[in-house]
């Protein structure tokens, strides 16, 4: 086949770093196989992708204006992915210069569940104290300084907004927060492909495809503020996707956090873009014992979301398969 390659000179390199944590370390279910291929698959999305995130290394934010101040802490909480119950938290950030961080476990998902992942949630404490004739002037320091390092100069994840009043005085504030921590879980009880290096056998699910299909809803596909901004219904108004496929109309899943089944993309492979015509990695299922890389229309949606990204996207044609019997399981 013709490959197009993909790193041209004069075009910047792959900032964002995918970070993989366990949540259990111990976890038999990762293999030393399986542990390469998410390190593979976390390479393969974080080239995709040339945002720059900023330092992340404080969770409380202070605005102070003569004797008054203002504060807000921050926590990061998600579900402990080995079990899906218990609530774990982070308080205290140190996340370096565009890194994203994935914690990851197995467990039962139930049914034909392949796995599940998203970015955590946020939990915030704000108060102030001091004059009310200094508290506007102490909001506004404390709102400009978490939003200074919590969006982390990408696309917001979300928004956290609010006031504290003193006397007859009231002040407002929107919080933003960007990227910095997911979530990951795969099905322990499911049959995996765990080896990147070969491809799946006909009863198997491939570990690599599932793989990067949840790295990808960690970074907000279906889940981020930046996602819900393009989304209606099942339309889609970025312009990274319109140019590509030509329209906007009907190309997401009911669910609305799933590219629609049956839209097709180049298969980047190895940080390629090569002429091997694929159904999306962000479309709900995968035929059982097949593999899925990355295409250039994931990342189109990438784009819309404000990541910015290599290969730009492109035009291509709208290609649509039919259904064809074969088994799917749902990953999301």
């Amino acid at each position: 086949m013709t490959l197009a390659v993909w790193f041209m000179a004069g075009m910047p390199l792959a900032a964002v770093t995918i970070s993989i944590e366990y949540e259990n370390p111990l976890d038999t279910f990762f293999s030393g196989t399986a542990q390469s291929t998410l390190m593979k698959a976390a390479a393969d999305v974080s080239f995709a992708i040339t945002s720059s995130l900023g330092v992340l290394n404080q969770s409380t934010f202070t605005g102070t204006i003569g004797s008054t101040e203002a504060e807000t802490t921050w926590t990061l909480n998600y579900a402990d992915p080995n079990d899906g119950i218990t609530s774990v938290e982070r308080s205290s950030f140190d996340f370096a210069a565009d890194e994203f961080v994935i914690r990851v476990g197995a467990r039962n998902l139930g049914g034909s569940t392949l796995g599940v992942g998203g970015p955590a949630g946020v939990s915030r404490s704000t108060g102030a104290g001091g004059f009310e004739s200094q508290l506007v002037g102490a909001v506004d320091a404390m709102e400009i300084a978490s939003n200074t390092l919590m969006s982390r100069g990408g696309p917001l994840l979300g928004s956290s907004s609010g006031s504290l009043t003193f006397g007859s005085t009231t002040a407002n504030f929107d919080l933003d927060y960007g990227y910095a921590l997911g979530v990951l879980a795969f099905n322990n009880t499911q049959s995996w492909h765990f080896d990147y290096a070969t491809l799946p056998g006909g009863s198997q699910n491939d570990f690599y495809s599932v793989a990067v299909h949840e790295i990808l809803h960690t970074l907000g596909i279906g889940t981020g503020a930046t996602w819900g901004a393009q989304v209606s219904g099942t339309d889609w108004l970025g312009s990274a996707v319109i140019d590509y496929l030509g329209s906007g109309l009907d190309v997401l899943d009911a669910d609305g956090d799933h590219v629609k089944s049956g839209l097709m993309g180049r298969a980047i492979i190895d940080g390629v873009v090569t002429d091997t015509i694929q159904e999306v990695s962000m479309d709900p299922t995968i035929t059982v014992g097949t593999r899925k890389y990355l295409t250039d229309l994931d990342v189109a949606f990438l784009s819309d979301m404000g990541w910015q990204v290599i290969p730009e996207p492109g035009g291509a044609s709208l290609l649509v398969v039919s259904a064809l019997g074969l088994v799917l399981l749902r990953r999301r």
